[in-house]
C-alpha cells in the first residue's frame, strides 16, 4: 500500500511539473486511479458483508430504500459540483450497491 501510494503521489508530480509529458505519463495515471478505484471497491465489499452479518443478527432487511434515496441525492449532490454526469454516476452506483447487497 505505501509503494501504491509512493507511485501515485510521484505519477501526480511528474503531471503538475513543468516538465514535458508523454501519453504514458496519463496513462500510468489512469491506471494508478483505477486501481485505488478496486481497492475501494474490495473495501466496500468486506464492510458489506460486515453489514450483512450485523443486519441479519439484529433480524434487519438487507435492503434500505430510505438509505438508498438519501446515499443517491448525496451523490447527486456531489457529481454536479465535481462536474460529473449524473446518469453516469447513478448507473455506476446502481450496480455498486446490487453487488452490496447479494454481499450481505
Amino acid at each position: 500500500m505505501v509503494k501504491l501510494v509512493l507511485a501515485d503521489a510521484i505519477s501526480h508530480q511528474k503531471l503538475i511539473s513543468s516538465q514535458e509529458l508523454i501519453i504514458d505519463d496519463f496513462r500510468e495515471a489512469f491506471d494508478k486511479i483505477d486501481e485505488d478505484i478496486l481497492l475501494a471497491l474490495h473495501r466496500r465489499k468486506e464492510l458489506s458483508k460486515q453489514i450483512g452479518k450485523l443486519k441479519k443478527k439484529q433480524n434487519q432487511q438487507i435492503e434500505d430504500k430510505d438509505r438508498e434515496k438519501k446515499l443517491f441525492n448525496a451523490l447527486l449532490e456531489k457529481s454536479k459540483i465535481l462536474g460529473l454526469n449524473n446518469s453516469m454516476v447513478m448507473q455506476i452506483w446502481e450496480k455498486i450497491i446490487e453487488d452490496s447487497k447479494q454481499q450481505q
